[in-house]
């Protein structure tokens, strides 16, 4: 997905809101600090907007005003289907009045009479620069009204106070199509506070905002589903608690699955004596020998336990890395279990338990 941001530097500080939210949530944009190259033809990149699918604008007076921007405008409106690829962020609603309009296009006025003043005290071959900048100055002026009543016939988003917000984002991501974009595999994992909130309700908003949601487990007052989000971990968490209130919610996790861990009851395996290998598991009494059953669960999960009590008595494992070996059970001392614990760099834990190896 390429999307390009085209904006005057005078409102960087908004540039940077909307890049910012969208580096957080895994989407890159296209934009001139970040890609436009040493050396590299600053036209060219303004010509490169219309490669772009879809183009976020932040349209402000110093936009319209600005040679540069308006050069990346004229390029776009070329495409035939620029309307569809639009995404206007407007810094002020005085832009839907006529007479601003017509202000602006009075600046861009003034601009060719003061070039063509300069014109006349030249001679033609040293003039052709300038009848260039003119030419464009000229098609900025002709188009501009055009170009602003495409624009302001839209519903648009409309800053406040020069911040983008939550629902700015929402409204981008809407539009542009949320099954177009980079989809995080995110585990979540939730305890309520008793009798304020129901799990099924939490279960429906994930579902309203993502779809396909995977239940893990699902408790009275706890709940722990997978799916795919194009927002981060850590702006989903943050949106929970807006979005149910953190008054509701007794604990929340929320990781990305290349993140997640297995954890192996090494204690249960010697309890049970068990022939194969025991997993964490919020089905099944608590611990399971099928890795299908097996909970995922995070670092934090961890660091909830005491270290010593933790390594003595569990083993967390990568579970990308479990997975990979493509088994569900694993017999104990074979050469399936001694594959687990192979890549020490994706293990937490004593590989051990009361000098018994199970691996």
């Amino acid at each position: 997905m390429n999307i390009f941001l085209s904006y005057n530097w005078e409102n960087k500080d908004i540039a940077d809101q909307i890049d910012e939210w969208f580096s957080e949530n895994n989407i890159k944009l296209k934009r001139d600090v970040r890609d436009l190259k040493y050396k590299q033809s600053i036209k060219e990149f303004m010509k490169s907007i219309r490669n772009a699918d879809f183009v976020i604008m932040i349209i402000s007076e110093d936009y319209l005003k600005s040679k540069n921007c308006m050069y990346e405008v004229l390029e776009f409106v070329k495409e035939q289907k620029f309307k569809d690829k639009i995404i206007p962020v407007i810094k002020s609603s005085e832009i839907f009045n006529i007479k601003y309009q017509v202000t602006i296009q009075k600046f861009w006025t003034e601009k060719i009479s003061e070039l063509r003043e300069i014109q006349k005290e030249l001679d033609s071959e040293k003039s052709i620069p300038l009848l260039e900048e003119i030419n464009i100055f000229n098609k900025v002026e002709n188009e501009l009204l055009d170009f602003l009543k495409v624009v302001c016939d839209m519903n648009n988003i409309v800053l406040k106070d020069d911040q983008f917000i939550d629902s700015n984002f929402d409204t981008i991501i809407k539009y542009i199509g949320k099954d177009n974009l980079n989809q995080n595999d995110i585990i979540f994992t939730c305890r309520l506070v008793k009798e304020k909130y129901k799990p099924a309700k939490v279960i429906e908003y994930l579902n309203n905002l993502f779809g396909n949601i995977s239940v893990i487990r699902l408790g009275e007052i706890s709940l722990s589903v997978r799916f795919k989000s194009y927002l981060s971990s850590n702006e989903l968490e943050k949106k929970t608690y807006q979005s149910i209130g953190k008054d509701n919610i007794d604990s929340l996790d929320v990781f990305d699955y290349k993140d997640a861990y297995y954890f192996v009851a090494k204690r249960k395996i010697d309890e049970y004596s068990s022939k194969h290998i025991v997993w964490w598991s919020p089905l099944s009494g608590g611990y399971t020998k099928n890795l299908k059953d097996a909970g995922l669960y995070s670092e934090k999960e961890i660091k909830r336990f005491i270290p010593k009590w933790f390594y003595e008595h569990q083993l967390a494992i990568k579970a990308s890395y479990v997975d990979s070996l493509n088994s569900t059970i694993f017999e104990i001392n074979s050469r399936e279990s001694a594959q687990l614990i192979e890549d020490r760099k994706v293990i937490i834990g004593d590989v051990k338990y009361e000098e018994k190896d199970y691996f």
